[in-house]
């Protein structure tokens, strides 16, 4: 796939996010596929505390009846489930799960007047489009490609590249050293562009600023 065809790819799959975000209230419950790393929401999750499992970085829980999802935590997993349809409160009822290798992670200290690295991971080649948020209020199913959990009102594209030999594609974002950005947590998500395959949604992250 060219940069260009990759460009207008992205640009379509958020503008089908926007338009399903705006539904999303009125979205009936379906099959869905996910990336993340499946964390216990009332150990570790700040911003959601009485939850049960969770795909960290996101507000979204995590039920099943077919996994033990104890076995799981802290595990990065490609999963397969049903949403029950709700933006405000989206659950996943998990009917499939498979550990996999890390898909994003936001990288650096995130101390003021210093950088952060948005990574995706992929095969040498692949490209790779890294986002950043301000929230992770939202749940968009994204096609077959899995789900966004950005906020959608403050979403950045931040990068577009190819992975390198390594397996990565980053862009780097300086954090300027201003009052306003101490304790500010940022979001952040990527799609990849497999040589050869279907573009996959990756799992998503988070950062503190300051601590």
């Amino acid at each position: 796939m060219t940069l260009s065809r990759t460009l207008v790819a992205t640009a379509t799959a958020i503008a089908t996010a926007t338009a399903i975000a705006l539904v999303a209230s009125q979205a009936n419950a379906q099959e869905v596929v996910f990336r993340g790393k499946i964390e216990d929401g009332e150990n570790l999750c700040y911003y959601c505390p009485d939850f049960g499992f969770i795909v960290n970085g996101s507000k979204t829980t995590l039920s099943s009846s077919a996994y033990n999802l104890n076995a799981y935590i802290g595990e990065h997993v490609v999963g397969t489930g049903i949403w029950n349809g709700s933006a405000s409160a989206p659950n996943i009822e998990v009917t499939d799960l498979l550990v996999t290798p890390e898909t994003f992670t936001i990288g650096g200290g995130g101390d003021l007047g210093d950088t952060i690295d948005f990574t995706a991971y992929g095969a040498p080649g692949d490209v790779a489009v890294v986002a950043g948020a301000l929230g992770a209020a939202t749940f968009v199913p994204i096609d077959a490609a899995g789900v966004s959990f950005l906020d959608l009102t403050t979403l950045r594209i931040l990068g577009i590249g190819t992975v390198d030999g390594s397996g990565e594609y980053s862009a780097e974002v300086f954090i300027p050293d201003l009052p306003a950005f101490q304790g500010l947590t940022v979001f952040g998500q990527g799609i990849v562009f497999p040589i050869g395959g279907d573009p996959f949604v990756t799992s998503p992250d988070f950062k503190t600023l300051g601590d």
